[in-house]
């Protein structure tokens, strides 16, 4: 936190906004899971969001955005750690909104031509072959602007507070009229 706030005091101009990307990816089931491992999965983006809110919260933002994922809510095979930091930051958003905040989360699918999905072609084979949209970098951007604009009015002229969640790479490729679909986490049968 004291960094944080030394980083604040120390920008030249005043800050108007803020896009968090905090991420770091360990992996492994669950029950393999030691507590070192879950802390460096969950500190960048719980502390991180937390100490940013912290730091900010006196402050007049334009807007508050974190980079989630859609893992916080479909899950995703051995990313628990991951999945519950992303949750925590869809709640954190629903705080600041709740107190007349800025803020608003980005929850992403699988991207394909950014971020750590290059480094892992694995996992972007795992996507492609259960049919997952792969969203690429244009459509990153296009989905970051909507959810900063998002951000910037907790509620609306009717004085209802919309969720400032938007979810983007939630979609098959896969046209089927079978409902029973294949799914990553088990048999649909």
């Amino acid at each position: 936190m004291d960094d944080v706030m030394r980083a604040v005091t120390a920008s030249p101009l005043p800050i108007t906004g803020l896009i968090h990307l905090g991420m770091v990816l360990k992996p492994a089931p669950m029950l393999e899971t030691n507590y070192d491992d879950w802390v460096k999965v969950q500190d960048p983006k719980v502390k991180g969001a937390e100490n940013l809110h912290r730091a900010l919260k006196a402050t007049k933002l334009d807007f508050f955005v974190v980079m989630s994922s859609i893992a916080a809510f479909c899950g995703s095979i051995g990313q628990a750690s991951y999945a519950s930091a992303s949750s925590y930051l869809d709640s954190l958003v629903r705080y600041r909104r709740s107190r007349g905040l800025p803020a608003a989360t980005l929850n992403l699918g699988a991207v394909g031509d950014i971020g750590c999905f290059t480094k892992e072609p694995k996992w972007l084979a795992h996507a492609r072959l259960w049919d997952f949209q792969v969203l690429n970098e244009g459509q990153v951007m296009e989905s970051l602007k909507c959810t900063i604009i998002a951000s910037e009015a907790p509620y609306g002229k009717d004085g209802i507070s919309a969720s400032g969640q938007l979810i983007v790479g939630m979609a098959t490729t896969r046209i089927d009229s079978n409902v029973m679909l294949r799914i990553p986490w088990g048999d649909a049968h």
